[in-house]
């Protein structure tokens, strides 16, 4: 029998992802999805579900060249936004680039929105943020003087 906090943590999970419905209306789709169902002993969404998520792992790429969606991205957004609060305060090989890239951007700005950042660098926002917030230290060792403000970064002199 799960926890209480388990519990709560699945019930949390739900809200965060809401229920699609599909109406399968194809014979034979519902023959085949009915068949892979029985045969991994699963539920009729369950089934479903595992083929979206083969689908989606199959075909990266398209999502990305067709839709403009990017799996590597989500799955980043997913770890920073649910790794613990201990984590490796380490600089990584990307975060040693941002930061070099931020003392050439300051050169020319004064004052930039996070998300405009992160769209300039291609990154999430989350990994801007962790690195003004966790690498302080190395970014005014690089020689940049950055205070953030409102979701504004505004370098000092």
């Amino acid at each position: 029998m799960p926890s209480e906090a388990e519990y709560k943590e699945e019930k949390d999970r739900k809200k965060e992802n809401p229920r699609i419905s599909v109406k399968i209306q194809d014979d034979f789709d519902y023959r085949v999805v009915s068949k892979m169902a029985k045969n991994r002993d699963t539920s009729l969404s369950g089934a479903m579900r595992d083929i979206v998520h083969q689908w989606i792992l199959s075909n990266a790429e398209m999502l990305k060249k067709t839709y403009g969606v990017d799996i590597d991205e989500i799955n980043e957004e997913i770890f920073l936004e649910t790794a613990s609060l201990v984590y490796d305060k380490e600089l990584k090989p990307l975060e040693v680039k941002l930061i070099d890239e931020l003392s050439r951007f300051f050169e020319m700005v004064e004052v930039v929105g996070i998300q405009d950042l992160a769209d300039h660098f291609g990154v999430p926002i989350k990994t801007i943020k962790k690195i003004l917030y966790t690498h302080a230290k190395v970014i005014k060792s690089k020689g940049l003087n950055l205070t953030v403000n409102e979701g504004r970064i505004f370098k000092r002199d």
